[in-house]
């Protein structure tokens, strides 16, 4: 039985997932994200049905992916005001592994949230 074959969408957020998912590099992951995200953005707008992650396992191809606390906070220096699922998107994860980071930082003092739930924003200390 042959498999349906996929749309150039799906393929290309695919390829995107699975390269954020293995690169080691930072940088590379970052600038990889942040296209799946605009890619993701302008699918959407043109009505193409994009999922979190990959459609292949039904699960997130990054799922499971805990991005350590130094990613998380030069991320936050290099993008201030950012919410917790924008940050999670750019470095290949979920909110759920991106939460632990996030509490070690703020315990640090090395980050603030500002704002309350959904509307929390983080930004690098001052000091």
């Amino acid at each position: 039985m042959r498999k349906k074959p996929q749309s150039q969408p799906s393929l290309a957020v695919r390829s995107m997932d699975k390269v954020v998912a293995e690169t080691q590099d930072a940088a590379s992951r970052t600038a990889v994200g942040e296209a799946r995200t605009a890619l993701a953005a302008v699918l959407t707008l043109n009505g193409v049905v994009v999922s979190v992650g990959s459609k292949g396992s039904g699960a997130s191809a990054n799922s499971g992916v805990k991005p350590d606390a130094d990613r998380v906070a030069k991320y936050i220096a290099d993008h201030p005001g950012s919410r917790p699922e924008d940050i999670a998107t750019a470095l290949g994860t979920r909110t759920a592994e991106l939460r632990p980071a996030l509490m070690k930082l703020k315990s640090l003092g090395a980050v603030e949230p500002k704002g309350k739930a959904r509307a929390m924003r983080y930004y690098a200390s001052a000091s």
